[in-house]
């Protein structure tokens, strides 16, 4: 399953936010706790499934070695 969007639907999606005079963003809302669950991230994140979603998206613009290097930089 791939999340790809489209030009056509992400302008759509851009005039819904717009229209709706918000800030819709997907993600968790931690507030004052974003520095504590940046800090500890290592610990919900699977490394070899990240690469994995990492090579899967962005292997026609970057080498598997540029992709595994942004990964751990992350």
């Amino acid at each position: 399953m791939t999340f790809r969007l489209d030009r056509q639907r992400l302008l759509q999606l851009a005039a819904l936010e717009e229209q709706a005079d918000c800030d819709i963003e997907a993600g968790f809302e931690l507030g004052q706790e974003a520095g504590a669950y940046i800090a500890n991230v290592q610990k919900y994140v699977n490394q070899k499934k990240f690469i994995g979603m990492l090579k899967e998206e962005l292997s026609e613009l970057l080498s598997p070695e540029d992709i595994a290097a942004i990964a751990t930089e992350l």
